[in-house]
C-alpha cells in the first residue's frame, strides 16, 4: 500500500514543460495576418488591430465597469517572451478574454461592428490554437 501511495504521489508532482514559445509566438503572428472584412460595409481591415494595445481608459473611461479582467495581445505578447505561461491552456485564456472583452464591452454600448470583430477573432484563435495543441 505504501508503494501505491508513493507512486499516486510520484503522478501528481510530474511537471509538464512550458509550451514553446516559438509556437505560442507563431500563434500571435498567424492572428496579426489575419484581415477582417465587415459584411455591411464591405471594409476591410487587419484584424486584430483593436486588440494590439491596452483599451485606453482616457478615450475609454467606462470600461473598468464593464470589463473586470483587461487584456491585450502586447500584454500576451510580453508575457509569452517572458516565458509566464506554464500551460498551453493558460496562453488559450488570456486570448480568448481579449476578445471576450471586446464582445462584452462593445455589446453593452451597441458597437456591432466591434461585436463582431471579437466574435470572428474568437472563431479564428480556436481554429489556429486547436490545430496546433
Amino acid at each position: 500500500q505504501t508503494a501505491q501511495r508513493q507512486a499516486q504521489m510520484a503522478v501528481a508532482t510530474v511537471h509538464l514543460p512550458k509550451p514553446p514559445i516559438p509556437l505560442l509566438m507563431g500563434i500571435i503572428d498567424e492572428m496579426k495576418a489575419l484581415k477582417y472584412t465587415d459584411k455591411m460595409t464591405k471594409i476591410t481591415e487587419p484584424a486584430m488591430g483593436p486588440f494590439e494595445k491596452p483599451v485606453s481608459l482616457a478615450t475609454f473611461p467606462d470600461y473598468p465597469t464593464h470589463v473586470q479582467t483587461p487584456m491585450d495581445l502586447q500584454t500576451v505578447e510580453r508575457k509569452v517572451k517572458a516565458a509566464g505561461y506554464a500551460t498551453p491552456e493558460d496562453f488559450e485564456y488570456d486570448m480568448l478574454l481579449i476578445f471576450q472583452n471586446c464582445i462584452t464591452y462593445n455589446t453593452a454600448r451597441k458597437t456591432d461592428h466591434l461585436v463582431s470583430m471579437g466574435k470572428s477573432a474568437m472563431k479564428n484563435f480556436r481554429k489556429i490554437f486547436s490545430a496546433k495543441f
